[in-house]
């Protein structure tokens, strides 16, 4: 072999054996990933995670957004209106905002409209509350509070002007210019709420997947841990120092596990010169 190859090809050795070793890791971690984000799916299926993470959106979207000096029960009636507009159930005075917070089993159990609703994905949940927006918005007077929440951080005097012409009949000798700022003024404010409820949306998909990311990460954690735990000899002295170990590769294992796959797939081509 010549002389001038040799360094050149121990490096490929080198390289091929760190490949081999990293490549039977990142398998095992891609198992692992798997095996978490199943336990995570049968989680969320089981409890019901994604009715819980709706109820909870919808719950703290109202309470902590309501105009100020609200009046006492002004947060029931907008969740009454906004399940009737969602749902077509009957618009119940008596419904409670706080009902959705922490429902209780039985509640859960029976099929009700609110919680068909909520167990919708995110993307089509905040569809259905676009279109009751849509409503209350061209019917001010039949959803007042409902109205008055959605329209709260409108600039101007466009909630209110809009509001006082929605209740009279077009006049008959409007000018052009009247009938335009009518139309304007409608249009800003279905705009501005399709941007908040626009702005909504993208929160709940950012903390959702947050969620299950840092979900899936705890549980690859956790199975790496108890595989470590079961897999370390039984005749070795078990400290604080290896524990100690263990955890940490655990919990960088259970971080990088959610991306093994590409890893692996990376790993594949380097070891075969691709």
């Amino acid at each position: 072999m010549d002389a001038a190859t040799q360094p050149a090809t121990a490096l490929l050795g080198t390289i091929s054996a760190m490949s081999s070793f990293l490549l039977n890791y990142a398998v095992a971690l891609a198992a692992t990933g798997t095996l978490a984000m199943a336990l995570v799916e049968a989680w969320k299926a089981i409890f019901r995670s994604r009715e819980y993470f709706n109820m909870n959106l919808v719950y703290e979207w109202i309470a902590t957004a309501a105009p100020p000096s609200s009046p006492d029960g002004f947060h029931d009636k907008v969740f009454s209106q906004l399940i009737h507009l969602t749902t077509g159930k009957p618009l119940v005075e008596g419904r409670a905002l706080g009902s959705i917070a922490r429902p209780r089993l039985y509640k859960r159990v029976l099929i009700q409209s609110e919680y068909v609703l909520f167990a919708l994905d995110i993307d089509r949940l905040m569809g259905q509350i676009q279109s009751a927006a849509d409503a209350a918005i061209s019917n001010p007077q039949r959803f007042p509070e409902l109205y008055e929440f959605l329209t709260r951080n409108a600039l101007g005097d466009d909630a209110p002007a809009w509001k006082k012409s929605a209740a009279k009949p077009r006049p008959e000798n409007a000018s052009p210019e009247e009938i335009k700022a009518i139309a304007d003024r409608f249009a800003m404010l279905n705009k501005f709420v399709k941007r908040e409820l626009d702005g909504l949306q993208l929160r709940a998909n950012y903390a959702w997947a947050r969620w299950n990311q840092g979900f899936s990460v705890s549980m690859g954690t956790a199975i790496l841990f108890g595989s470590l735990l079961y897999t370390h000899s039984t005749g070795d002295s078990f400290g604080a120092f290896a524990l100690v170990k263990i955890f940490i590769l655990s919990l960088v294992g259970g971080m990088i596990a959610p991306v093994a796959k590409d890893l692996v797939s990376a790993l594949q081509k380097v070891k075969s010169g691709g």
